[in-house]
Formats: C-alpha cells, sequence, structure tokens
C-alpha cells in the first residue's frame, strides 16, 4: 500500500515540475508575413510600428488608401511584402527565397542611399546574415529590386529618387543558387 501511494506522489510531483522545466519554443516561422513580424525595429522609423499589430494595420491600410506605386502588397504564395512609405516611414519591400529548408529573408528600403540585407531566423529572432549570402556587398549608388516572382534581384543605376521605370535596363542582376546571390550580367 505505501508503494502504491509512493508512486502516485512521484508522478504527481513530475506532473507539477514538469511544466517548469520545459519553456515552451517560439514558433518557427512559416510564411512571409510571419517573418515581417519578426523584423528588427530599426526598419520602422516611428515608434508607431513598434508591435504587429500595427504594422499589420499598416499593410492593411496600404492595400487601399496609397497611390498605386506605393500601395501594399501581401503575396503569401509568392513569399512577398510591400510595406508603404509616407514620408516618415520609409518604404520596404520583403522578399523570402528558400534554399534547402532554410528561408533567407531579403529587405530592401529605398530611402536615401538605400539599403539591402539578408536575415535567417535563428532562436526566435532574425540574424544578419547579409556578408554570408551576398558576397560582392551592398552598393549604396544602386538601386535594388526584390522579386515578387522568381528568385533574381535586379540591380538600376540609382539617380536621386529611386523608381523604376519601364524603360530602364539593369546593370546586373544577383541569381540566388545554392543558398547564396550570384552577379550575372
Amino acid at each position: 500500500m505505501f508503494r502504491k501511494w509512493r508512486n502516485v506522489a512521484w508522478l504527481a510531483l513530475a506532473l507539477i515540475v514538469a511544466p517548469i522545466g520545459s519553456e515552451a519554443k517560439p514558433k518557427a516561422p512559416r510564411t512571409v508575413l510571419d517573418y515581417f513580424d519578426l523584423l528588427p525595429q530599426r526598419f520602422f522609423e516611428v515608434e508607431y510600428f513598434g508591435s504587429n499589430n500595427k504594422r499589420r494595420k499598416w499593410l492593411k491600410r496600404g492595400l487601399t488608401e496609397f497611390p498605386l506605386y506605393n500601395r501594399s502588397i501581401i503575396d503569401l504564395k509568392n513569399d512577398y511584402i510591400r510595406f508603404p512609405g509616407d514620408g516618415a516611414q520609409r518604404r520596404l519591400d520583403v522578399a523570402v527565397f528558400r534554399y534547402r529548408g532554410q528561408a533567407t529573408v531579403g529587405v530592401y528600403n529605398d530611402w536615401d542611399a538605400g539599403e539591402l540585407s539578408f536575415w535567417r531566423y535563428k532562436n526566435g529572432r532574425l540574424v544578419d546574415v547579409t556578408e554570408q549570402v551576398l558576397p560582392m556587398g551592398f552598393d549604396g549608388k544602386n538601386g535594388y529590386v526584390l522579386p515578387r516572382f522568381g528568385t533574381t534581384v535586379r540591380v538600376f543605376q540609382r539617380t536621386g529618387i529611386f523608381r523604376i521605370k519601364p524603360q530602364m535596363k539593369p546593370l546586373y542582376t544577383l541569381r540566388w543558387r545554392g543558398g547564396h546571390f550570384y552577379r550575372q550580367k
């Protein structure tokens, strides 16, 4: 009888202590929206965008209230988001590139000298991997267009406020292969 109660006591103790020792791992992101939610605050000029709910509201608002050239685009099928700018907030283009089950998130903003960076998910946050993924480095003199379709980044000569016009020809392209980008004329 004593042995039976001792076993029950051990089982009860194990059930009580088990949840304390096991921390819930953050759920790994799967869609471009999940990665967008993990972007560091430095991409968002206005403190207003400190929470994911507010970022998503801005995305939703940008679907109808902004000029056509600056509207939000949320393309989950092709892993692409355009987060519209308004003067205080810079426009962001976000695209996910995948290789062997690992996702690399590209982020480009077209303000001032622009910025192109690449990120990978690790331990619940995004880690900057630009140097590993883009061996030729980022050139602030150029404008970059992250792809909504496919995996090729087009690079243009930047002139003033960078807007792609149909007649513009790219200087070169960056091809995604084997988890890295390669320059191609």
